[in-house]
């Protein structure tokens, strides 16, 4: 018996100086299938032994290697032409799932029992769309619908049509409001991730750097807080940072900005008397007499 497929990826064929291998992938219910186009007798792999419902595989994009995707009810598997990649563990029965800038869109079911008319048993579909930024490994989206019929997308934006006929818009915002809704619950390591997969400029990774440190530095991380102030050296002005540190009991963080701020030659004299004034009252005279050497032989700053 022939199986039908229920969706197949073709890999695209790239001109270049080397023979281009073209794939083609398909599943069905049973099964999941690689075909190496580029050969004469179209051989196939079996890559799982089990397939997926109607409507639950997608292709990604180049985020994501152009993988297939493909959702059961414990997992979503991602699969190359000649084996399978990673993993992620979401649960419920998948009844949609659609690939859309870089986000996985699914559509979940839980049938829930609820009270009509009369007190007659009815029942309905509850359906949750939840939208999966893996990149960033954050959930972008979660909202319920009742009996969705399909998601589309166009235009710029995301569209769920239900049974009863609407067709909700679903519009993304802008990487700001992004940030400042990652920024009002403190989750500033998302906000990096974000920030750089969105391609944000260095001047806008350092706000993002400054406002984490100083939420590091008043919960009394000054350890950590140090580090990412390093990180705006060149776009926040020192003394913002300096200012901070030059209480006796952080002479440790101030001499590790001041040295990263010689290291990137954004150091003035007094930068540098600071530094030496660091070094003796830590007793390092090691480090001293170091930096003195550099000194003379780069004629940096006099001594």
């Amino acid at each position: 018996m022939v199986e039908s497929p229920l969706c197949t990826r073709i890999s695209p064929a790239i001109p270049g100086n080397k023979p281009t291998v073209v794939s083609c992938m398909r599943t069905s219910t049973s099964r999941q299938l690689s075909y190496m186009l580029t050969q004469k007798d179209y051989l196939y792999t079996e890559l799982e032994s089990h397939g997926c419902c109607l409507s639950c595989s997608a292709l990604s994009d180049p985020s994501q290697d152009l993988q297939f995707v493909v959702a059961s009810n414990e997992c979503v598997y991602l699969y190359q032409p000649d084996e399978r990649g990673p993993c992620f563990t979401f649960e419920g029965q998948k009844m949609i799932v659609h690939w859309y800038r870089g986000y996985l869109i699914i559509v979940s079911s839980d049938r829930l029992p609820f009270a009509g008319r009369a007190g007659d048993s009815q029942s309905m579909d509850r359906q949750t769309l939840t939208i999966y930024d893996l990149n960033n490994k954050l959930i972008a989206y979660s909202g319920a619908f009742t009996e969705v019929v399909d998601v589309l997308t166009e235009w710029g934006s995301m569209y769920v049509l239900t049974r009863d006929g609407l067709l909700h818009a679903l519009h993304e915002k802008c990487t700001q409001t992004k940030l400042e809704m990652l920024f009002k619950k403190n989750l500033f390591v998302m906000a990096i991730s974000l920030a750089k997969s969105q391609h944000l400029d260095s001047d806008g990774l350092s706000v993002i750097f400054r406002q984490y440190g100083d939420h590091l530095y008043n919960k009394g991380d000054h350890d950590g807080a140090i580090q990412l102030y390093i990180r705006t050296i060149g776009k926040l002005e020192p003394p913002y940072v300096i200012r901070k540190f030059l209480d006796a009991q952080r002479i440790h963080n101030l001499t590790a900005y001041l040295q990263a701020l010689h290291l990137h030659s954004l150091a003035n004299a007094d930068h540098t008397t600071l530094l030496l004034n660091c070094y003796t009252k830590l007793k390092d005279s090691a480090r001293l007499e170091e930096f003195i050497k550099v000194c003379d032989t780069d004629n940096a700053f006099s001594i």
